[in-house]
């Protein structure tokens, strides 16, 4: 092998091992999220917020964690393995159980323990989700 092959082939090895280790960011054990609940969105009269943890479990059948409030309730699902991979799964839902909103969050690099976007809003970022008169904001971050 020439030597300009074998620099460029030494410069490009750490991006190869960057690519073929997608999925083996460590996983945090749990997750720590944070919600604004607020009946009329315009104030914060009658506000509420709470903090709950997320227990990261394996399988296609892993239970996540719900808080309800009286117009939407969220559910978080943080699964090391199942159908869609590694994953977060955030939904709110109206009283009625139908959904309102949905994100999924595939984990790969980095790990959900680097990101943290702006204001400390972990690696889902701040989330507004509106329904009939009431808001809620959520976001996620990992724990210890």
């Amino acid at each position: 092998m020439s030597g300009f092959r074998l620099r460029a082939a030494l410069a490009l090895a750490p991006l190869a091992l960057i690519a073929c280790s997608g999925d083996d960011a460590p996983l945090p054990a749990e997750l720590v999220c944070t919600t604004q609940y607020r009946p009329f969105a315009e104030t914060m009269e009658g506000a509420e917020e709470r903090t709950f943890t997320v227990e990261r479990l394996d399988g296609p059948a892993a239970e996540g964690v719900a808080v309800e409030f009286p117009l939407m309730t969220i559910a978080v699902r943080y699964a090391g393995d199942g159908p869609e991979g590694r994953n977060v799964l955030i939904t709110v839902t109206d009283p009625d159980g139908a959904e309102i909103s949905s994100a999924l969050y595939q984990i790969g690099q980095p790990g959900l323990q680097d990101i943290e976007f702006a204001g400390g809003h972990g690696f889902t970022g701040l989330h507004y989700v509106h329904h009939d008169q009431a808001m809620l904001q959520y976001f996620c971050g990992a724990g210890d």
